[in-house]
């Protein structure tokens, strides 16, 4: 597949759109099961005009990636193994350790100006990416150390 850039600062214009799951943050940071900080997070970003132009990009745990060529950086800040809500507070919460839904938040920021976050699902690559953004973004495959990548 051809690498483009294609979300370069003349097409991805997003001041002024600042867009938070405010009602999906995650309220218990920390959260993250200590193994999965240790874990990269391959994301693709992907054209939702031409859903063929895509990048992947590796993610470490809690450390700031700068796309090339763009002013936008990535930061994946929690990772939930097995993503639900509670059933008492519907607070974010981890059932379990084992990835049964698979979830991480990314931050995405423009310049040092964080302007969007959400929920990324690895086996509900759809879901949560009704942003204003023309990209979106999908968890393809978390890699533990040591242990292997997660499918």
């Amino acid at each position: 597949m051809e690498e483009r850039v294609w979300f370069g600062d003349t097409s991805i214009r997003i001041v002024g759109c600042f867009a938070l799951f405010v009602a999906w943050g995650c309220d218990k940071p920390g959260a993250t099961p200590p193994l999965y900080k240790k874990a990269s997070y391959e994301i693709a970003v992907v054209s939702k005009q031409d859903p063929s132009i895509q990048n992947v990009y590796a993610l470490p745990f809690g450390k700031k990636v700068k796309i090339p060529g763009t002013d936008l950086t990535l930061l994946i800040t929690e990772f939930l193994p097995s993503f639900s809500f509670s059933d008492k507070t519907r607070a974010v919460q981890a059932r379990s350790e084992k990835p049964d839904n698979p979830a991480a938040y990314l931050s995405c920021f423009v310049g040092a100006d964080l302007k969007y976050r959400q929920w990324i699902f690895q086996r509900y690559p759809r879901f949560g990416n009704d942003n204003k953004l023309p990209i979106a973004f999908y968890l393809r495959r978390i890699q533990l150390p040591d242990t292997g990548a997660l499918k």
